[in-house]
């Protein structure tokens, strides 16, 4: 998926995400906020997807601290996902848009996000 927009940022409310299927070209709304389950902060391979959509390796090696988890997440001291990496290249260019696709609901049971197809390809 490319990420279009942001049709809402509140807060207190659900975010709502636009997202193109680089399949075939729909367009899709994901809603929902994230319950810090950690589903998405899976094993990386120190690379991160840009704008593009090309792939560029992150500045420095990173090392897991919680075994097949991305080396920024932890858990905090409630049971919840946390991100210690959100002001790093690598978060604002792939993390912050997963989940990216519907598969994902499938894989992350505890994920709370939705997708809707809003049209088809243009």
């Amino acid at each position: 998926m490319k990420f279009l927009t942001v049709l809402n940022e509140n807060p207190n409310e659900p975010q709502e995400v636009l997202m193109e299927s680089l399949v075939d070209g729909s367009i899709w709304k994901r809603t929902g906020y994230c319950n810090r389950c950690g589903n998405c902060c899976g094993d990386t391979e120190n690379i991160f997807q840009t704008e593009d959509g090309n792939f560029q390796p992150i500045s420095e090696p990173l090392v897991q601290v919680v075994p097949g988890k991305c080396a920024y997440f932890r858990w905090d001291e409630n049971g919840l996902g946390t991100c210690t990496g959100r002001d790093t290249a690598y978060y604002h260019a792939g993390c912050k848009f997963l989940p990216a696709i519907e598969a994902h609901m499938i894989e992350w049971s505890g994920c709370n996000y939705t997708f809707e197809k809003v049209s088809d390809a243009q």
